[in-house]
């Protein structure tokens, strides 16, 4: 179940036609637990930073969503979501 939400994260982040590019930072499937770390580089050139961190039964137990402009000189932040354990 892990690798299929994965697989489906990676197929809607990779076809969506707002994005220009995806890039895969790291992955893991264990299996009880799984993690997935990957970029998107936005039409507009921000760039959105996902990370997912899932138990077997698909409840998050950490995740992180960042979106910022891709200025090199001014990664201004635009949003940002984060849960803690």
């Amino acid at each position: 179940m892990i690798e299929d939400y994965f697989e489906f994260l990676k197929k809607v982040a990779g076809s969506e036609p707002s994005v220009k590019k995806f890039r895969l930072i790291r992955e893991f499937i264990g299996v009880k637990k799984g993690f997935i770390r990957f970029v998107v580089e936005l039409r507009d050139d921000s760039e959105l930073l996902v990370f997912e961190y899932i138990d077997s039964s698909m409840h998050k137990i950490d995740y992180s969503y960042h979106w910022q402009d891709k200025e090199v000189d001014n990664k201004r932040m635009i949003k940002t979501r984060v849960r803690l354990i």
